[in-house]
């Protein structure tokens, strides 16, 4: 080169073999930021999550990489990204896991990816106790309407048969005059 010559001896090449550290820093609903003690509970139509993540390298921290992905909602990896946030919006309901990983400059990955685990509990009107309680009523209402029916078939029956005693009557009472 303009400058001299450069000897690369690969066995003294000085690679970072340590993985970075990886740590989820918060976790947001909507704008809010939510308490990431434990696994947690959001509603429905509270389904718009932001996590934030931090790979720490001592080595080149500008070049670690990440990837991440939502278990319950998605099987695979994304790709890598320089990105430090992941945004998920319209979730269904269901448990989810997100996981996230990190690697070097030198792309050693971490072992252990950072992880957060929350369910989005499903609307009352999606919920079994409310399909159980609708199928109750149901059947209540057509065990009623069954009864209802039955016991009209039976007040017509008793005036068909009130009608038919009387008719006789008036038969036999023209019987008898005819005969006598």
């Amino acid at each position: 080169t303009i400058r001299g010559v450069i000897k690369y001896i690969h066995e003294f090449d000085n690679s970072n073999k340590v993985p970075p550290i990886i740590q989820i820093t918060s976790i947001k609903l909507f704008s809010t930021e939510m308490d990431m003690n434990g696994k947690i509970d959001v509603r429905h139509d509270e389904n718009h999550l932001t996590f934030n993540y931090i790979g720490i390298s001592q080595k080149v921290p500008e070049k670690v990489a990440y990837q991440y992905k939502l278990e319950g909602f998605t099987s695979n990896w994304s790709e890598i990204t320089n990105s430090t946030t992941a945004v998920f919006a319209g979730l269904p309901t269901g448990s989810y896991t997100f996981k996230v990983r990190a690697c070097n400059a030198d792309g050693v990955w971490n072992n252990a990816p950072a992880e957060f685990s929350f369910n989005i509990t499903p609307p009352f009107w999606r919920t079994t106790w409310f399909y159980a309680t609708v199928a109750s009523l149901l059947a209540l209402f057509i065990y009623g309407l069954i009864k209802f029916r039955l016991r009209n078939l039976r007040l017509t029956a008793q005036i068909l048969k009130e009608q038919v005693e009387v008719k006789t009557k008036e038969i036999n009472k023209i019987n008898q005059q005819l005969t006598g």
